[in-house]
């Protein structure tokens, strides 16, 4: 609609703007990130109004063809505002944009942001989706392991109530075999005294 001869999208993280997608666009490694305020696409981002370079580009400003390369005649960067900044898309052409394409590139602003906006809700929903079904996975293997942990517990469980019953009858046994045993001292003691009189008659 706007016979751009080269595109840029800039999303904003922060304070800075940083390339997305683009077509016939090569920018210089100093254009790798924009801050807020630098340059025509960061005041069009600190501003939210489209600003338009004419004439004589930056160097480092190029549009990349199959034969080469040529410098833009004009550019335009165009805020992208969905309620706050989504981003700015900057567009470069040969020839000047007539005062209806930068009407339209108003228009369409919103509806781009917009479209950028739910993307990213999309996406921020799927990464949401994937980490709780991590975690629901995560979950699932801790229960498991407590459930092992449980069993483990309840097996030396009853190892320890065989041990204390074992104990208990032990303990019976060796009461019986005492008591047995002074029964048998009494006798005995008794025994003796009569041995003890008749030796004495």
């Amino acid at each position: 609609y706007t016979g751009s001869s080269a595109g840029i999208v800039y999303l904003p993280e922060g304070e800075l703007l940083y390339p997305v997608g683009g077509f016939s666009y090569m920018a210089d490694r100093n254009r790798e990130s924009i801050p807020f305020g630098e340059g025509l696409t960061g005041q069009a981002a600190l501003s939210g109004k489209i600003l338009e370079l004419k004439g004589v580009a930056p160097e480092d400003v190029k549009i990349s063809y199959a034969l080469g390369e040529v410098k833009p005649k004009h550019i335009v960067a165009v805020p992208l505002i969905d309620d706050k900044l989504a981003g700015v898309a900057e567009l470069l052409s040969v020839t000047e944009f007539t005062p209806l394409q930068i009407e339209f590139l108003s228009s369409a602003a919103h509806n781009i942001a917009v479209a950028i906006t739910t993307a990213q809700n999309r996406r921020r929903v799927q990464e949401l989706l994937e980490e709780t079904e991590a975690q629901s996975e995560e979950l699932k293997m801790q229960h498991s392991e407590l459930e092992s942990i449980n069993a483990e517990l309840e097996t030396q469980t009853e190892k320890l109530q065989a041990s204390e019953e074992e104990l208990r009858v032990q303990q019976e046994e060796l009461q019986q075999t005492n008591e047995e045993l002074a029964e048998r001292s009494v006798l005995l003691e008794e025994r003796n005294m009569e041995i003890q009189k008749k030796s004495e008659d």
